[in-house]
């Protein structure tokens, strides 16, 4: 059951902002496969804060052919979580975004739950 209002939902930004996380790689990838927000209104960016333990390369190899596409950016010196994220959103540039932990397991309607409630109020 969809609780989106229209019939062409908005895009969203994706932005998770990696330290030393390639334990949760795993967790993560199947939380952001498993949404039932169409794929190819979700716009995947990974920054990587360092160090390089490979989560970086797991997730561009696992989401490679993302339909809505894929940023990586391999900051890699370490500017802060807050500076990682800023770094994504001036890159993106849909109207909702989504600041995620790399620990962090989404329910399957999560995106679609937060977009409904974000056209329902649109001013808050």
């Amino acid at each position: 059951m969809s609780h989106l209002k229209s019939d062409s939902p908005p895009a969203v930004d994706l932005i998770v902002v990696l330290y030393g996380s390639l334990r949760h790689v795993e967790g993560l990838a199947e939380g952001i496969e498993a949404q039932t927000y169409p794929q190819e209104k979700v716009r995947l960016f990974f920054v990587d804060n360092g160090p390089d333990d490979g989560a970086l390369d797991a997730l561009a190899t696992r989401f490679a052919a993302w339909p809505g596409g894929l940023r990586l950016l391999p900051l890699r010196d370490n500017p802060g979580f807050a500076a990682g994220n800023n770094r994504a959103i001036v890159a993106g540039e849909s109207r909702f975004l989504l600041l995620l932990n790399p620990d962090t397991r989404m329910a399957p309607d999560c995106l679609e739950r937060l977009v409904a409630r974000g056209e329902a109020e649109p001013h808050s």
